[in-house]
């Protein structure tokens, strides 16, 4: 394992000496998400390649926050090329180790994603949901509203377009506002289980 660390070290620009210890896997998980994202924009295949490769380091170090990182990072991999069920299942189980760890910011950032595949699955109405609870929680935690981020407005404006009915999509934003953190959880990953949207929306009732 040590050896698979410090060749994905090199390949990261992180010191071989450095990346041995704690501070250093720390660092070696923030270079590998700035490589694979820079990676992505060129070579999606490598990028998912370069990330498997990651989890499966972290899984054998036991580094919860890693797996969790890689998961996450995979599944963003997975959905750019169209890997929908692939992206939810990464991101679910991302999303599983970040509410054991208790990183409220990153399940904002997680649920946000886990909409995003569920509209691209055609689920708008679990999307918006999914969105409203995310909303909701960066509220609370005083993080910035998204309204700036262009891409995630142009993605929740297709949602809402394709969806047909604005007023249907509204509701099922502010239902999802309502959601406790939790509930918001158990919702998403219901669905990138295999649930189905109204069925997932049931199933925590």
């Amino acid at each position: 394992v040590m050896a698979d660390v410090l060749t994905l070290a090199k390949a990261c620009g992180v010191d071989a000496g450095d990346a041995i210890g704690l501070r250093g896997k720390l660092a070696l998980n923030a270079a590998v998400s700035r490589r694979g994202a820079s990676m992505a924009k060129r070579d999606f295949a490598a990028a998912r390649l370069m990330f498997q490769e990651c989890l499966a380091i972290m899984r054998e170090l036991s580094d919860r926050d890693g797996i969790a990182i890689a998961l996450h990072s995979l599944g963003s991999s997975e959905r750019e090329q169209g890997n929908f069920a692939a992206a939810g299942a990464h991101y679910a189980e991302s999303l599983a180790i970040l509410r054991e760890l208790g990183h409220r910011a990153r399940i904002a950032y997680s649920l946000v994603e886990l909409a995003s595949v569920a509209s691209d699955h055609g689920e708008h109405v679990l999307a918006a949901r999914l969105w409203g609870a995310a909303e909701r929680l960066r509220e609370e935690l005083g993080m910035p509203p998204r309204s700036s981020d262009s891409v995630f407005v142009t993605c929740i404006t297709a949602a809402r377009v394709t969806f047909g009915d604005g007023a249907a999509f509204d509701r099922a934003w502010q239902d999802g506002r309502a959601l406790a953190m939790e509930q918001a959880i158990d919702l998403a990953r219901a669905w990138a289980c295999g649930v189905g949207g109204e069925a997932a929306v049931r199933s925590i009732a």
